[in-house]
């Protein structure tokens, strides 16, 4: 029996936590009935097998995504050499590489559609026509796998509870009685918001606890992504391939989440209106220029400009 290496340990680490931990073999498994025509016509039309490749606000909602961000880590894995070459031949890559083909015909490599840009360099990759491969890995391998291994964190932490229900809150139709403005009224009242914020999780009986939860963890979320994109500054495509795995977030809706984000920040600045001089205002504005400005980096695509998804398609040439 081959002995296992750390990159086949790194391997598992990622199917086990973010494959069999998500949804996405559910949609494995469908995947599999339609290659092996065991679904009828009727139910194949019903199945929304690429309803949500696209539609920018799915990220966190959709089977389908879970499975294809799945396969966007692997990439990201790959090019960094964090995880072996795949054995063609394997049965694991093979379903992979069909499932792909299935999922990603006719879809779009748009700049803007994010969820299919990694694992179209996947299929390109399991297809022999690309191989992305970060420079200096072989000697530098230590410290590109601490920053996959950090991303990999990141990553679950969009998992979160109070943070899937915040950015359901954002990106989707709010209730009735929350809205941004509620939100943003709270966040600048000092002692309404601390003793929310504190209240333990088993007493939440209001969704806006909830709310108030998973906006602090979200803000300290894309605080740490941005630190950990900044630090990998001298490794440009894995840099640019973990901004784009979760662009999404960033842009969808007209950039709804920075947007909202900044917003919510600014009411901080409620917090000391009387006192405008003194050190405690001095550090609640350092806060907020600092939540603008790494939103801001997050959200306008430069992170993401070594790889470009033409690469995986090119354009047809156009029309003389």
């Amino acid at each position: 029996m081959p002995t296992m290496t750390i990159q086949d340990a790194n391997f598992e680490d990622l199917q086990r936590v973010h494959y069999v931990g998500t949804r996405g073999p559910s949609i494995d498994n469908t995947l599999k009935r339609i290659r092996g025509g065991n679904l009828r016509q009727d139910e194949l039309n019903s199945f929304p097998l690429r309803d949500h490749i696209g539609e920018s606000s799915a990220i966190l909602f959709s089977p389908v995504i879970d499975l294809l961000r799945f396969y966007g880590l692997l990439e990201i894995a790959l090019l960094s050499k964090f995880i072996p070459e795949p054995d063609y031949m394997n049965e694991f890559w093979k379903d992979a590489a069909e499932n792909l083909s299935l999922l990603l015909t006719n879809s779009n490599a748009a700049a803007d559609n994010y969820p299919t840009i990694l694992p179209q360099f996947l299929l390109g990759r399991l297809e022999g026509r690309l191989h992305l491969e970060e420079e200096g890995v072989d000697v530098r391998y230590g410290e590109l796998s601490g920053i996959v291994l950090s991303f990999s964190s990141l990553v679950s932490r969009w998992q979160a509870a109070d943070v899937e229900a915040f950015i359901r809150f954002v990106l989707t139709k709010a209730p009735e009685h929350l809205s941004l403005d509620t939100l943003r009224f709270v966040v600048g009242e000092k002692d309404e918001f601390m003793a929310r914020i504190l209240i333990a999780r088993s007493e939440r009986t209001d969704p806006l606890h909830q709310l108030l939860r998973g906006l602090s963890e979200t803000l300290s979320l894309c605080e740490d992504i941005d630190r950990l994109l900044e630090e990998s500054k001298a490794f440009p495509l894995l840099q640019s391939a973990m901004w784009i795995y979760q662009a999404d977030l960033f842009s969808a809706l007209d950039k709804r989440l920075p947007s909202y984000l900044i917003q919510v920040v600014e009411s901080f600045a409620n917090w000391v209106p009387n006192e405008p001089q003194s050190e405690r205002a001095a550090a609640i504005n350092d806060y907020i220029e600092n939540a603008k400005a790494f939103m801001g980096r997050l959200s306008s695509g430069a992170y993401g400009s070594a790889l470009r998804p033409d690469v995986v398609r090119p354009r047809e040439p156009a029309m003389v």
